[in-house]
């Protein structure tokens, strides 16, 4: 059975990927060098989430990909700063309070649609 890729492979992996250094890693994730060497050592195991947090969109995954609660490491790509937060704020929430925010986002979605509608049936 293979082994269970730990937060300090999923590191290197994508870091290496990217074509980065520790060094530069580090510089644009604001943690030392010597942190990103024992993560990806795996003598560092834990991380406090405001600094996963920056080693995951310095990487362009997510903090469910570093901690391996993800298999892919779906990166977002929009522009869109909203869409950014949203992202960064959904990945900080416990699984009831992600199933709220995606409760509200699917009836939101339908006032849109039914507000649609409507305007549309006025305008005939």
């Amino acid at each position: 059975m293979p082994m269970a890729m730990t937060l300090g492979h999923r590191i290197r992996q994508v870091r290496v990927k990217r074509g980065w250094n520790q060094k530069q890693l580090a510089e644009a994730s604001q943690i030392t060098q010597a942190t990103i060497s024992r993560l990806e050592a795996d003598r560092v195991t834990q991380l406090k989430s405001d600094a996963l947090g920056r080693l995951a969109e310095t990487l362009g995954v997510t903090v469910d990909y570093l901690a391996g609660r993800a298999k892919e490491p779906l990166a977002v790509s929009s522009p869109d700063p909203a869409v950014q937060e949203l992202v960064q704020t959904y990945e900080r929430l416990v699984a009831s309070e992600r199933k709220q925010l995606l409760d509200y986002a699917r009836f939101l979605k339908t006032q849109g649609r039914t507000k649609g509608r409507r305007t549309r049936q006025r305008r005939r």
